[in-house]
């Protein structure tokens, strides 16, 4: 190293205060850096312009640990809200102490608790993402029941008498103001679910103009897989694992609810929760500074949370090296072949140049 061989020319007391100055200065230039790239990590994000639901990521509490293993924990709120609608008054966060998730210990470890997605259900309840209105022309062709009253003939007697051969409508939707009713989170160390309560609304569509002609209640029962995209985002993907119906009201008298499991059972499979879906791959953002990138991550599942194991790299942006080494040039002028491309504010730059003489 270059600093060894400068403080090997010196001894005792003098050695001592060049190194002391010499770290001083490298680390309170670097760390201004530093803390310049931290304060540009986004703590209130908006993860989609289709709705009014934000993440807040605004830090909590920060401790020190100096003990081995040494670590820095930072404690986030991590909760999503509707800007338009109330705040979440639910179940709290539990506290989960640092615990090592896997048998190599990691440079980070993140863990996300089953409030994060409680808040994340209501938010999105109360915002109405969680709606979605169907025709028959959106009906995957496998699916041999249509959106037309000739299908209800048999589950629902009464609709095709009322309506004879009329196209229909299904809304499914989660969607209301009752804290109670909003998606729930359960997270073991078997895996995570989420549990949501909604209504299928089946129309008539008759001169365009649409009439509801009888609701269902569903419960529904959802696998949660979670993953790391592109060292950035904490991803989640949604598997239906059980569906049970209810009629919550008719128009048209009588309805084999039993029989419409396989038809909401398959709409849910393979046109609304890939829909969902959608939503849950944009991810949560990690908050980070640039240039890190988390790699090697591995996703253990606990009571009430889940963890991610991983390491991270670090590349740092030029900005960051570049503000660091013009700035110790303007206060030395100490020549410099490490910026590239070179930034004709330094003062090497304009030394060679002739606009400022050399010291």
């Amino acid at each position: 190293m270059k600093t060894d061989i400068i403080l090997g020319l010196f001894k005792g007391s003098i050695r001592n205060s060049i190194h002391d100055a010499l770290v001083n200065e490298l680390t309170g230039d670097l760390n201004a850096q530093l803390k310049s790239q931290v304060a540009t990590i986004p703590y209130n994000v908006q993860l989609d312009p289709r709705w009014p639901v934000n993440l807040d990521f605004s830090a909590m509490q920060t401790t020190f640990n100096s003990s081995t293993p040494a670590l820095l924990a930072v404690g986030a709120k991590g909760e999503f809200v509707d800007t338009n609608g109330e705040p979440y008054n639910g179940p709290s966060s539990p506290y989960v102490p640092y615990q090592q998730l896997t048998s190599t210990s990691p440079m980070i470890s993140i863990f996300l608790t089953d409030y994060v997605l409680n808040t994340a259900g209501w938010a999105f309840y109360q915002s109405g993402a969680l709606l979605y209105a169907l025709y028959d022309s959106d009906i995957p062709q496998q699916i041999p029941f249509r959106l037309n009253t000739k299908s209800f003939a048999v589950i629902a007697p009464g609709l095709a008498l009322k309506y004879p051969d009329t196209p229909m409508q299904l809304v499914i939707k989660a969607v209301g103001n009752n804290i109670n009713d909003s998606p729930k989170a359960n997270i073991t160390t078997s895996g995570a679910t989420l549990t949501v309560r909604g209504d299928a609304v089946f129309n008539v569509i008759v001169n365009d103009t649409v009439t509801e002609a009888f609701t269902l209640g569903v419960f529904v029962v959802l696998e949660v897989s979670v993953d790391v995209q592109g060292g950035k985002n904490i991803t989640g993907k949604l598997q239906l694992d059980d569906l049970v119906l209810s009629v919550a009201s008719s128009n048209v008298g009588d309805i084999q609810v039993q029989a419409l499991n396989t038809f909401v059972g398959s709409i849910l499979k393979f046109v609304v929760v890939p829909y969902v879906n959608t939503i849950f791959a944009q991810g949560i953002p990690i908050p980070t500074i640039p240039g890190l990138t988390l790699v090697n991550s591995v996703v253990v599942f606990r009571e009430r949370f889940i963890g991610i194991s991983s390491d991270f790299t670090f590349t740092p942006e030029p900005q960051l090296w570049s503000g660091y080494l013009h700035a110790k040039q303007e206060k030395y002028c100490l020549p410099c072949t490490a910026c590239l491309p070179c930034d004709e504010s330094c003062c090497y730059y304009r030394t060679k140049r002739g606009d400022i003489s050399k010291k």
